[in-house]
């Protein structure tokens, strides 16, 4: 996990969120807080009970039953959690000014074959969201678990002798 705090003057044409501070999420399913979509059960049981009971109450695309680290995060950082990119077009403006989450599970640093948004493409997303703007007061997240290595495993299927 790497947290990064970013400071400057703020950008005209960022979503105003009254000088407070925003969070910015890149990751896999540690982090993510509804990107997967719901693809049926089968493929996305966190749209499903027994899934969010604990938090938020209801599924809602974590990979928990509870909290994941974004929200223990932005709660540290002392704001709401994030809305999830795939939430955007729906989301109130002042959902958008606290920041955004592009984590989504399955993802890794590499094309995990998982046919998700790796991290290239999650950072590609987060500059076109900030262009034009200086995210001042702003804080990253990234979290990078083991996608990556399940999927050279995966496809190896475990048959590679290690000398």
């Amino acid at each position: 996990m790497v947290l990064v705090a970013a400071a400057g003057g703020g950008g005209s044409s960022c979503p105003s969120n009254g000088g407070g501070r925003q969070l910015w999420v890149l990751g896999d399913s540690y982090a993510d807080t509804g990107n997967l979509g719901n693809l049926g059960r089968e493929l996305t049981r966190v749209w499903y009970d027994p899934y969010g009971r604990t938090f938020p109450r209801r599924p809602s695309g974590r990979f928990s039953d509870g909290r994941v680290l974004t929200d223990f995060v932005a709660s540290a950082v002392g704001i709401p959690t994030p809305v999830a990119y795939k939430l955007r077009h729906g989301a109130p403006g002042a959902l958008l000014a606290r920041g955004m989450n592009f984590a989504v599970g399955g993802s890794g640093v590499l094309d995990t074959g998982y046919f998700q948004r790796n991290m290239s493409v999650q950072i590609d997303l987060l500059q076109e969201q900030l262009r034009g703007c200086d995210p001042a007061g702003g804080v990253a997240l990234v979290v990078v678990s083991g996608n990556d290595y399940s999927a050279v495993v995966d496809k190896d299927n475990g048959t590679s002798v290690i000398n």
